[in-house]
């Protein structure tokens, strides 16, 4: 079941275009490597450290640059008024991921966070 989910994750996202992924909180690297994605950007600078204007900017800037459209988060990890800056510049949306098991099974939480993030990658 394992190589199976991996295996349909693979195949979906061999599909998009755009790989960059986006989190508020570096929390997926082993997901992103996994499948073949590239970590852009993170919001948060480091566990529970907010983000200067600065950071927030370069955030915004690369987004533009590559044309992300999807900040993806877990609900644990999550400052909305943060985050709300970068949708307001950017125009993305959040995309909350599974981190915690809530959907059941591994196979399960995997299925729905790939889901969603091809839903998130696949926005023009």
């Amino acid at each position: 079941q394992c190589n199976d989910i991996i295996n349909y994750g693979k195949d979906k996202f061999s599909k998009l275009k755009n790989k960059y992924f986006v989190s508020y909180h570096y929390e997926f690297p082993y997901f992103v490597n996994r499948f073949g994605l590239v970590y852009l950007a993170e919001i948060e600078m480091g566990h529970g450290r907010e983000p200067t204007p600065k950071h927030i900017l370069e955030v915004i800037q690369k987004m533009r640059k590559y044309g992300v459209k999807a900040i993806f988060t877990s609900k644990q990890f999550y400052n909305p008024k943060t985050v709300k800056v970068v949708l307001d510049q950017t125009g993305a949306k959040v995309f909350f991921l599974d981190s915690m098991g809530e959907n059941g099974s591994y196979i399960q939480m995997m299925k729905f966070n790939i889901d969603e993030v091809y839903k998130g990658l696949s926005i023009q």
